[in-house]
């Protein structure tokens, strides 16, 4: 998601994410346009490995930080917002 309203952001990382073979099912802005940092939410079904890796690409390009765990319920089971850094 675009979390720093630069267009463009969402499928910079998207790019990014896809390069390490990962699948990304949609793009989109954020609820606001307020997002400092890069921050990654999963559910806790998400082993470490594929949040380690997701971290280490977008911190080449980004300020990385882990948000809090997505309910299980969320259609996604991993959620990226791209902040301004």
């Amino acid at each position: 998601l675009n979390g720093s309203g630069k267009i463009g952001v969402a499928t910079e990382a998207k790019t990014l994410i896809e390069k390490e073979d990962f699948k990304v099912v949609d793009t989109g802005n954020a609820d606001s346009f307020d997002f400092t940092d890069t921050v990654i939410e999963v559910k806790k079904s998400v082993p470490n490995a594929v949040i380690d890796i997701l971290k280490k690409v977008l911190s080449e390009k980004y300020s990385v930080k882990i948000g809090d765990n997505l309910n299980s319920t969320e259609k996604f089971d991993i959620v990226i917002t791209v902040g301004t850094k």
